[in-house]
């Protein structure tokens, strides 16, 4: 699985990108044809935004973004989401196979 991480704002530091991967490849366990998650995070004023972007094999891409006043909170949030999201497309999946 292909991990990108871009943070694009200045002000944060260089460990919020080793916990951002982190975070995002435990998203793998979730579905093993996950082939790439893009991670971007931006800080506009107060607010962090975290947009959250899987590729699946064979399936469109899903798109997750959250945003939060902690940027390590707001990612917390979005891969929870993420999960529940690539989790319900592979039980998705798995109920149309079966059919």
């Amino acid at each position: 699985m292909i991990i990108e991480v871009s943070l694009l704002s200045k002000e944060y530091r260089a460990d919020l990108r080793t916990f951002v991967e982190e975070k995002v490849a435990g998203l793998a366990k979730f579905n093993d044809r996950l082939s790439s998650i893009r991670a971007n995070l931006d800080q506009q004023h107060l607010d962090h935004t975290v947009e959250l972007v899987a590729k699946v094999d064979g399936v469109d891409p899903m798109v997750v973004e959250q945003t939060g006043e902690n940027p390590r909170a707001a990612v917390d949030i979005a891969v929870e989401r993420m999960g529940r999201t690539i989790r319900k497309q592979r039980e998705k999946a798995m109920d149309t196979r079966r059919r």
